[in-house]
């Protein structure tokens, strides 16, 4: 978080820049190997993956003075978030008898980046003031399996989850004396599930399912997000008048304001 709060005031001979940023890789990889040998034998192997990830990342005035006496006034936010999750399972039984495999994945991201200025008074006389968010989530989940014995079963589930939000915008009593005022957000989300699934025996069975969901919303507005509407998005709980809402994989450009 990057902050001008409570009442502050700030005068700089030149331009001022607020800004956070957020970038961050995170891996995941679970294997498990099940195997039975003997006359009668039974082999069973589970596996299990579940990754979260709720970030804020905020950059605002608020309450404030800030004046740039020779240059802009920039505040922005940026998040740059990827998840690789992997899970396997091995399933053999070197007898008469079964192999059972099973795995499951989940990614789940909610995340907010916001990026605004709030009853505050800005002052950057012949120059430019800039609030903008923007953000970027991939999640990658990966699971795979497989089973082999006279009876053999092998089921794998994968689903991906992006949720949360980018915001930019100007609320409150707030008062700019500047050349031009820019207020934008950009959200890009890509969510890619994938199963693989195999199973050898002299009775099988096999089943794969795999679910991607975007759920993520994008506001840049003036205060109450004025400027942008939708139907049916005060149903999605977090939405904010204004925001628009991706429902997969998509992204939002704002323009300028």
């Amino acid at each position: 978080t990057a902050a001008i709060a409570d009442s502050a005031s700030v005068t700089a001979a030149g331009a001022v820049t607020l800004s956070a940023n957020d970038t961050a890789t995170m891996t995941a990889e679970v294997d498990s190997l099940s195997l039975a040998a003997g006359l009668v034998g039974v082999a069973v192997g589970l596996s299990s993956s579940d990754n979260t990830v709720s970030d804020q990342v905020s950059a605002f005035i608020d309450s404030s003075s800030v004046t740039a006496s020779d240059g802009d006034i920039s505040v922005t936010a940026v998040s740059d978030l990827e998840v690789n999750s992997t899970t396997s399972v091995s399933a053999l039984s070197a007898s008469i008898g079964l192999a059972g495999a099973g795995a499951e994945s989940h990614v789940n991201l909610n995340g907010t980046t916001e990026a605004y200025v709030n009853s505050a008074a800005l002052t950057a006389t012949g120059h430019d003031v800039t609030v903008a968010a923007n953000s970027t989530s991939n999640a990658n989940s990966l699971t795979q399996g497989s089973s082999a014995g006279l009876g053999s079963v092998a089921v794998m589930l994968s689903d991906v989850s992006i949720g949360g939000a980018t915001r930019a915008y100007a609320g409150g009593a707030t008062t700019v004396s500047v050349n031009g005022l820019d207020i934008g957000a950009t959200d890009s989300s890509t969510a890619t599930p994938t199963t693989t699934v195999f199973s050898v025996g002299a009775v099988t069975g096999a089943g794969a399912h795999r679910d991607d969901v975007g759920r993520r919303a994008a506001r840049d507005a003036g205060d109450g997000g004025a400027g942008h509407t939708g139907g049916g998005q005060g149903e999605v709980p977090g939405l904010h008048p204004g925001d628009r809402l991706i429902e997969g994989n998509g992204e939002i450009h704002a323009g300028r304001i």
